[in-house]
């Protein structure tokens, strides 16, 4: 018990840090500590096995934390039986833990060649890993990335906007490097100084260039358009009398108050919802909604079912000032097992286990839709998450970015701040104002510095309002995408193909 208690607390230890650093925990300071712990047993372990099994432990006990909601969404919006969410709620959990054991493997790896040198190439290998997970696990599932974590310290996020989320990931792990080798003894002292030195130096650029962007952005003084968003509550256990009751009366009710506060307004958007009315094929609800439009005067943003024959796609919609539609977006990322299944062939037998899971059609682009002469870029719930993807509507031209998400299946748990966490950081990655509508909240404005500007809480009906303003110019992250992550990919493969060279030279004169 001893032993097994002496393996395990490093990689407890590190899985309860990782935890604490995110919603609703928020202590965003331990992630620069978190993997201290679980470095050091690294190198305390015999066996590549050993050091696999440190990080899978730490990894797997972090994402069931992190996610604890899982079983909760799959119930209340597949109708998946408790036994079966939670069986899905651990195969994730081991999933994405297993590429935390896969960076410890390689870190030990290098550690059994390099020693203590071998740290300085942590960074690379946690960012080039946990951008494979982001890609490759449960068909790509950014949530929880160490980066994302800093969303609330504004300074060392600023970075994003040339390296992405990952860039702050890197920053954050180097940080964790300069600690475990100040702690250990044994590493040389003139390591210590030159790695702390230069961390130090990034950290001090990274402020710096933080600095600067808050001195010279300026909030124009022309131009703005102003918008409003409408969270109607409408919670996953509400009959389809309350859901119609809050589309007919109370959606036009609410935009009535807005805009009587504030008659300039011209975009108003609705959220994401479980709404069984379609635009095509209910004429009482395509009434609705373009008379919200063309009565007022204003563009229309709402979210639906959009059909072509046999086919349905869940679009976002929108409606001109006359009331004419004028484009729709298709969500091209889909919720796994919810909207549709992945890899149908190999995953048909999920369907069996709920009547629930969709067969959407996704999106073929990321094409703005027209809130007047702004083109917006509108994307829908957990497409939020995917650093990339959201790049991508800023890279066709939107000058607004606008996300619009039902986040009631999570109910009162750490998800939907844990969700609201992203549109932060894609709107620093882009340099956009970003409006968040969210059918039982978190909704909000978010300014291109990554700053709330004004909000509305969760569980709460009600209307939010404030001016957003187009801008067109590109970050360097929009223009080159996901290059930084793709540079410490090369650096781990480089660094991967010298371990198995070197262990081939060394097998053949163990052998000679």
């Amino acid at each position: 018990m001893r032993k097994t208690w002496e393996f395990l607390r490093y990689p407890l230890a590190t899985a309860l840090f990782l935890l604490l650093t995110f919603p609703r925990f928020d202590l965003w300071p331990l992630a620069h500590v978190a993997l201290v712990p679980l470095l050091l047993q690294v190198s305390r372990c015999g066996r590549d096995r050993e050091a696999f099994a440190a990080g899978f432990i730490s990894g797997t006990l972090f994402f069931l934390g992190l996610l604890y909601w899982i079983p909760r969404a799959m119930m209340a919006y597949g109708g998946v039986h408790w036994l079966i969410a939670a069986l899905a709620f651990l195969a994730t959990g081991v999933i994405l833990g297993a590429f935390i054991g896969l960076f410890a493997w390689l870190q030990f790896r290098l550690f059994r060649i390099w020693q203590w040198k071998s740290f300085l190439l942590t960074p690379f290998l946690w960012t080039a890993v946990e951008f494979a997970r982001d890609h490759l696990a449960l068909t790509g599932f950014p949530w929880g990335t160490l980066g994302a974590s800093q969303v609330f310290f504004g300074y060392l996020i600023q970075i994003a906007d040339v390296t992405g989320v990952y860039g702050v990931s890197f920053l954050v792990v180097a940080v964790n490097t300069v600690w475990l080798l100040v702690l250990v003894g044994e590493v040389p002292r003139k390591l210590k100084i030159y790695w702390a030195a230069l961390v130090g130096v990034f950290v001090f650029y990274a402020l710096l260039y933080a600095e600067l962007c808050y001195f010279t952005y300026q909030t124009p003084e022309s131009g703005g358009l102003e918008v409003a968003g409408i969270q109607g509550n409408i919670r996953d256990e509400d009959g389809l009398t309350r859901v119609a009751r809050i589309h007919f009366d109370d959606y036009p009710r609410l935009e009535a108050e807005v805009l009587k506060a504030h008659p300039q307004t011209k975009l108003v958007i609705l959220p994401e919802n479980p709404a069984p009315f379609s635009y095509e094929r209910h004429p009482g609800y395509r009434e609705l909604v373009t008379r919200m439009a063309a009565g007022p005067g204003v563009t229309l943003l709402f979210n639906g079912i959009r059909y072509e024959g046999d086919r349905y796609f869940n679009s976002v919609y929108c409606l001109g000032p006359d009331g004419r539609l004028r484009g729709a977006y298709d969500k091209v990322r889909l919720v796994p097992f919810a909207e549709r299944v992945p890899l149908a062939g190999v995953f048909s037998f999920a369907r069996a286990f709920s009547r629930e899971i969709g067969n959407f059609e996704p999106g073929r682009g990321t094409k703005p839709l027209p809130a007047g002469d702004v083109p917006v870029g509108t994307f829908v719930c957990y497409e939020a998450v995917f650093p990339e993807f959201v790049r991508r509507f800023t890279a066709d031209g939107a000058q607004v970015l606008v996300n619009v998400t039902n986040d009631a299946w999570f109910g009162p748990t750490a998800a939907p701040y844990q969700h609201f966490q992203n549109c932060l950081m894609r709107a620093v990655e882009n340099r956009r104002w970003v409006v968040r509508v969210a059918n039982s909240g978190i909704s909000a404005i978010i300014d291109p510095l990554g700053r709330v500007t004004e909000t509305l809480p969760l569980f709460q009906q009600g209307t939010l309002h404030g001016t957003v303003y187009p801008l067109t110019q590109r970050s360097l992250y929009t223009r080159l995408g996901d290059l930084f992550a793709w540079l410490c990919v090369a650096m781990t493969a480089l660094a991967a193909g010298f371990t198995w060279k070197k262990r081939k030279i060394d097998d053949g004169t163990a052998t000679g």
